[in-house]
């Protein structure tokens, strides 16, 4: 997480979604906060307000490489895989443009959910 935050120190333009319950939500609350003020655009929500085919842990580098994460079935980091795959790229990135359409911005979520 850290990474993040210099990167965005350094102009990268970031966009990053939190997707957990809000117990866990509040839990990582000031995490998230660090980030928000390292001018990271940043998004929360819980698993019932996504459908579940975008639910999947990636992140898109420069709109041209896809990075995801498969975990175990206990919430593990068993691999990470990476595609430049033009296609996949472009579901990843549709996919996270949907993740957006539900995500509430990080200061209007908790201000409902505190």
């Amino acid at each position: 997480m850290l990474l993040n935050i210099e990167a965005a120190k350094r102009g990268v333009d970031i966009i990053r979604v939190w997707i957990f319950n809000k117990d866990a939500l509040a839990g990582y609350k000031d995490v998230i906060e660090r980030q928000k003020q390292a001018d990271i655009q940043t998004y929360v929500a819980t698993p019932d307000q996504i459908p579940s085919d975008f639910l999947e842990d990636y992140m898109v580098v420069d709109e041209r490489v896809l990075v995801k994460l498969e975990l175990t079935l206990h919430g593990q980091s068993k691999a990470e895989l990476i595609s430049i795959n033009p296609i996949e790229v472009d579901k990843a990135l549709s996919n996270f443009d949907g993740i957006l359409r539900y995500a509430t911005p990080f200061d209007t979520f908790f201000a409902i959910n505190t």
